[in-house]
């Protein structure tokens, strides 16, 4: 099944507003953990929060590498 012109361009586009959508979030999300550094760096945290989180950030940037390298070969 093949899509119509007109299909196709509404795709494209839904997939450059889901793009802005995502690259939005990601400089909200390095902006917010820049500030959390900050906090952090006074040492008054929870262990098992600060565990959950460092896990959390770990599979982030497992993530992101794998679309950034991704990216690179496109």
């Amino acid at each position: 099944m093949s899509l119509s012109p007109t299909q196709f361009e509404g795709a494209r586009d839904a997939d450059r507003a889901f793009a802005q959508l995502v690259s939005g979030q990601v400089k909200r999300v390095t902006q917010e953990i820049q500030k959390l550094e900050m906090l952090l760096k006074a040492g008054m945290v929870d262990p098992e929060a600060l565990r959950e989180f460092r896990k959390a950030i770990d599979q982030v940037r497992k993530t992101s590498w794998s679309v950034q390298n991704a990216l690179d070969q496109e």
